[in-house]
């Protein structure tokens, strides 16, 4: 998904087009930074809602560098203030992604768990 992000210029935001990638190897990035298991992430999320969101969106970004092959130029405070001063149509963009993420993790959890059964 690509969103329009804030950046700061002088004394004004500027949005520029961002490409993020949620997929689960973002959320393996997300929990082996926060030292977490995969199955914490609930919990966390409850807890510290703005580090956990803001943190899923930097290592979007950084997944989508790393499959177009490029290093990642922002830095994790750029993700705080994108997360801050994020237009409403596109924190609503970004808010189904996370739905649609957690969806698919939800869904490949049931079906793992009624694979076990037989």
């Amino acid at each position: 998904m690509i969103l329009k992000l804030p950046f700061k210029k002088a004394w004004y935001y500027k949005e520029k087009p961002i490409e993020i990638l949620l997929r689960l190897g973002t959320l393996e990035d997300l929990c082996e930074d926060l030292k977490i298991d995969f199955w914490q992430i609930k919990d966390y999320m409850l807890k510290n809602e703005f580090d956990f969101s803001h943190l899923l969106l930097y290592y979007g970004y950084v997944m989508a560098c790393q499959k177009r092959g490029q290093l990642p130029k922002y830095t994790k405070a750029h993700a705080v203030i994108w997360l801050e001063y994020m237009s409403a149509t596109e924190k609503k963009k970004y808010i189904e992604g996370m739905t649609e993420l957690f969806g698919k993790v939800v869904k490949s959890y049931r079906n793992v768990k009624g694979k076990k059964k037989d």
